[in-house]
């Protein structure tokens, strides 16, 4: 998935739906992805359940360094010695990114009839997804 895992699984055109790639694609594509390492100003983390395919095991890993990338850019986003009103244009800016993340989540969990089945690969992603988005929201 090129650019925001955010915005790229919940695609119409070429969401997490479309993608009809094989384990053994996965196992190779999950062995290439090294994951970042957790970012210092995260405030807490979420514990999911651990994935246990090559397919899920990837997109957990994609998933997870998108997050961190997003969480350790907040930082500079947020200078100190920003004024208020450029710490509020900037928080605005993040809370609508971060809104628009959510809503396409659960217009795609909609349209999809994602379940909480975290058997199920689609459910499982989308569902790891939300709660990656849900603690870049908070």
């Amino acid at each position: 998935m090129k650019g925001n895992v955010f915005a790229s699984l919940v695609s119409i055109t070429n969401g997490l739906h479309r993608d009809n790639r094989s384990e053994r694609e996965f196992n190779f594509l999950d062995s290439e992805l090294k994951e970042l390492p957790k970012a210092d100003n995260a405030v807490f983390k979420v514990n999911f359940k651990r994935p246990l395919n090559s397919k899920k095991e990837y997109y957990f890993k994609l998933i997870s360094n998108d997050t961190e990338t997003e969480l350790a850019a907040l930082k500079s986003q947020f200078p100190k010695d920003a004024t208020e009103p450029e710490s509020k244009y900037n928080y605005t800016v993040q809370f609508n990114k971060f809104n628009k993340y959510l809503k396409d989540i659960a217009t795609y969990i909609k349209k999809q009839s994602i379940s909480n089945d975290l058997g199920n690969d689609a459910d499982y992603i989308i569902n790891y997804l939300k709660a990656s988005a849900i603690r870049l929201y908070i």
